[in-house]
């Protein structure tokens, strides 16, 4: 079920984000709290937004070595999703569903999504549509995995961005 006041006639948008240590050192790739609600405050005219940042509590998912970046029950400590409408909020309204069936089914009913380096560009990329992937470090460029295996896993279309700035410039201008 879904919270009282979401618009369920607009099509569904999602936002991944993480905020975790990468190769041993401090987080990357992420994108700040404020452009969050920026491009959620931009998109919500024509989108129902869903924001999917993991917390290790999650019951279903497996935090991958992230450690305390993750020992908010709710968010990560550093993120305040406050008035959004997040995976834990989806969580806490149907507890007999885990994390990967609340978020596999969300990413089966979208076709326009946001996501970061890592493993949330592999889901978004699952499922068709628009994904626009801020990468700022990673292997994926170098070894071409955006080209060779990300735009072929469905029809999607990739827009790969290299800076929070140009994630907020594409993704802002994103419609049905």
């Amino acid at each position: 079920s879904m919270p009282d006041g979401v618009d369920l006639s607009k099509p569904l948008f999602i936002i991944h984000n993480k905020y975790t240590t990468e190769w041993d050192g401090p987080p990357v790739n992420f994108i700040p709290e404020v452009v969050v609600h920026d491009l959620c405050n931009r998109l919500d005219p024509h989108f129902t937004i869903v924001v999917v940042h993991p917390s290790s509590s999650a019951p279903g998912y497996t935090p991958d070595n992230q450690g305390g970046q993750l020992s908010n029950p709710n968010l990560t400590s550093a993120f305040a999703y406050d008035g959004l409408l997040t995976i834990q909020v989806l969580l806490a309204l149907n507890s007999a569903m885990d994390y990967n069936t609340i978020q596999l089914a969300l990413h089966d009913g979208c076709k326009h999504f946001v996501s970061v380096q890592g493993g949330s560009s592999r889901m978004a990329s699952l499922f068709g549509g628009t994904n626009v992937v801020l990468h700022i470090s990673g292997s994926e460029i170098a070894s071409k995995e955006y080209d060779t295996v990300l735009a072929r896993l469905s029809d999607v279309k990739l827009h790969v961005v290299r800076s929070v700035p140009e994630l907020l410039g594409v993704a802002a201008r994103l419609r049905p």
